[in-house]
């Protein structure tokens, strides 16, 4: 029997939560009431989503949690409210990163050859950039580079490396909008915007998902400050 899991994604400014009930099922809000990540909204739309499927936070067996890079509101809210079902329950739980939901859902969505390999490029802000390069081994997205943030220089590097694998670049709009640097990233590989993320997609079977602890269910606050 499939145990009673918890997926929470709360790195964006929209936060994202669905549920896995006992039988297997995958519930989650429609999307136009997904909620921002402040910690009231994030936390009333979990007890709104358990109650919708009949099931109590008490009942809860799992969550797994987007640990990010992201918003430090929504990743702080998430990871708390998670350290503490733990803390006070008898609950396993589990982490992955938003670069690698983004990846799961661009492949899942057929914008890139299963051959290449995925650059996530997110708005860090000061001229930095979150990024991450991804590929799909065995069905299962896997980090080839951990999330760092780079300086313009250093994203371009690493968009143009030519040792490895063809490579599309999966990007914001703000992003996009810096003309120099799409154009800069464009002569480097394929670029397209982020997939649109749902609820479900928390679940899919390519998402690598982590065990972990309480003490090192750590977030990945790599916005604004991170560079200094």
């Amino acid at each position: 029997m499939t145990r009673i899991e918890l997926a929470v994604s709360a790195s964006d400014r929209n936060a994202l939560c669905a549920l896995r009930t006992a039988d297997g099922r995958i519930a989650s809000l429609p999307g136009d009431a997904q909620t921002s990540t402040r910690g009231t909204d994030l936390i009333a739309r979990i007890h709104e989503l358990c109650a919708g499927s009949g099931v109590r936070i008490a009942d809860l067996q799992a969550i797994r949690v987007d640990v990010g890079p992201g918003s430090y509101t929504g990743l702080r809210v998430a990871v708390t409210f998670a350290r503490t079902l733990a803390a006070f329950g008898d609950v396993t739980l589990s982490r992955f990163t938003s670069v690698e939901l983004i990846a799961a859902a661009a492949w899942q969505q057929d914008l890139a050859p299963a051959d290449h390999e995925l650059v996530v490029v997110l708005d860090a802000r000061r001229e930095h950039f979150h990024t991450a390069r991804l590929a799909l081994v065995d069905d299962r997205v896997a980090l080839v580079t951990e999330p760092a943030a780079l300086d313009r220089s250093a994203l371009l590097t690493e968009c143009s490396q030519t040792d490895g694998p063809p490579t599309t670049i999966l990007t914001q709009d703000s992003v996009l909008a810096d003309e120099d640097l799409a154009s800069s990233l464009r002569r480097t590989a394929h670029v397209l915007p982020l997939p649109a993320l749902h609820p479900a997609q928390l679940f899919l079977p390519s998402l690598p998902i982590a065990p972990c602890t309480v003490a090192d269910l750590s977030p990945l606050y790599l916005m604004a400050t991170y560079a200094d």
